[in-house]
């Protein structure tokens, strides 16, 4: 989830200058639509993820750490939060250099993907 955070938190600058918010919100409309193909795990949590709108909290640290709640109470109760928040605040910079290549290779293997 880390990659998640990078990438919400810095959205228009992978996307071509789109706003996380547009794109969440058209890639809630399109789950919504596409309902009945979902497989039924997710239709199970997508209305919950729509709703608090998970794909825009996850560019804090507040939402990322919620998210992170979720999932160990239904997931995994092996799942540390408030650690795995404070690991990400003092390894960001480097795992901002790593994204960048990640997603620099991303773009380049997909270009009209953006």
């Amino acid at each position: 989830m880390y990659y998640d955070y990078l990438l919400a938190s810095d959205f228009e600058r992978y996307s071509n200058g789109q706003n996380l918010s547009t794109f969440s919100y058209d890639f809630y409309l399109s789950t919504l639509l596409y309902y009945r193909w979902l497989p039924k795990k997710v239709k199970g949590f997508i209305f919950h993820f729509i709703r608090t709108n998970r794909l825009k909290e996850y560019a804090t640290y507040d939402g990322l750490q919620y998210s992170l709640e979720i999932m160990s109470v239904y997931n995994s109760p092996a799942i540390n939060p408030t650690l795995g928040i404070e690991v990400l605040a003092q390894n960001e910079p480097q795992l901002r250099i790593l994204f960048d290549k990640f997603m620099a290779e991303a773009q380049q293997k997909f270009p009209h993907q953006r």
